[in-house]
């Protein structure tokens, strides 16, 4: 259980501190190390909680060819992926989420296809200018949205935006919580935060911000 907090937009650097505040709240997640860093286009703080890779070699952001990485979760065959994809030598540090810039670069997001695990990611290539949010095919390791003027605000739980943000209950989606025992996707308790529903990447660029399903559950 790691922990994510981070903006998207065109001047990362004036919400770097808010950022970090964000991130700080969430310091229960990860307790192995925390870090914050700009991008140009985002702003991205990090707990991680180790797991596989426990040396500061596994430690965010990975980077590879200009894509960098973060995540919150685990890839259970990371090794199967390395070995197949003949990785080995790209990716020494043991942690699973190394293999991640380098599959994209190879796959592009077909890669995605591959992952056998839970996560949510946080992918930037700054060759093109982008920064993605892709949650895992159920949705098991949550990431929460808000849009602003400036641009847009992500974190892993909702206790960030609560003691950061004037934050409004929204009584009625509240009582449906309470009538059907969950909130249905996208919906929060929140006003103006919602929820990526599972199999989902957002993708934010100049030209705008696109929703992707990479993901579709069948009955």
């Amino acid at each position: 259980m790691c922990g994510l907090a981070g903006f998207v937009g065109s001047d990362p650097e004036s919400q770097h501190a808010l950022v970090m505040r964000m991130a700080e709240v969430l310091r229960h997640r990860g307790p192995d190390f925390q870090m914050a860093r700009q991008h140009p286009m985002a702003s991205v703080g990090f707990n991680r909680l180790a797991i596989n890779g426990l040396s500061p070699a596994g430690n965010p952001p990975f980077e590879h060819d200009g894509v960098f990485v973060y995540c919150n979760g685990e890839i259970y065959n990371h090794v199967e992926l390395k070995k197949k994809f003949q990785l080995e030598d790209s990716c020494r540090s043991g942690c699973d989420i190394e293999v991640i810039p380098h599959l994209y670069r190879k796959l592009g997001w077909r890669f995605l296809e591959l992952l056998n695990g839970m996560f949510t990611l946080v992918l930037i290539d700054e060759r093109h200018q982008s920064v993605h949010l892709v949650t895992d095919r159920l949705g098991k390791k949550p990431i929460y949205l808000k849009r602003t003027s400036e641009g847009l605000f992500f974190a892993s739980e909702l206790k960030s935006f609560l003691l950061n943000f004037d934050c409004t209950i929204d009584r009625k989606h509240l009582n449906d919580g309470f009538f059907l025992g969950f909130q249905p996707y996208p919906l929060t308790n929140v006003e103006g935060i919602e929820k990526l529903a599972p199999g989902m990447r957002i993708e934010i660029s100049p030209t705008g911000v696109s929703r992707h399903s990479w993901y579709v559950l069948r009955p």
